[in-house]
């Protein structure tokens, strides 16, 4: 190709116009190139980002479900350990009724028992009773 010159009409300097085209159609290039990849950058940037907030909701979603699931058993739980103590009170009270149960019962048992003995040792008296009035009696009968 060949190459055109002109003469700078204000200082006289040679000017090689094929170098300006190709400058120019460099810069113009370059620019629309830098612009291209520019708009590449974003929609990229944007598809990332569209993809990370995506994994992201699905991870808050996973999340959101795995702490569902902890709360229903923390509750569970909660609910268990609620349950046990009051089974816990439940069965001292129990105890404590049967211990009260079983004292009343030794009461009666024993209240009844020294009741019987009572009532041995009085017929045993009133029999031994009867028994010297009778060999008083029979001392005092002439004979």
């Amino acid at each position: 190709m060949s190459q055109q010159i002109i003469n700078c009409p204000q200082c006289g300097g040679v000017v090689n116009v094929n170098e300006v085209l190709s400058r120019q159609v460099e810069d113009r290039l370059a620019k629309e190139f830098e612009g291209r990849i520019a708009q590449r950058e974003k929609e990229l940037e944007s598809a990332i980002r569209v993809r990370i907030d995506k994994d992201n909701e699905v991870a808050l979603a996973a999340m959101k479900v795995e702490l569902e699931e902890k709360t229903r058993q923390v509750r569970d739980l909660n609910t268990i350990k609620a349950e046990v103590e009051r089974l816990r009170r439940e069965r001292e009270g129990l105890r404590e009724e049967i211990s009260l149960e079983k004292e009343i019962a030794f009461s009666e048992t024993l209240k009844a028992e020294k009741a019987r003995i009572r009532t041995g040792v009085e017929e045993e008296f009133t029999f031994k009773l009867r028994e010297l009035e009778k060999q008083l009696e029979d001392q005092k009968e002439p004979r």
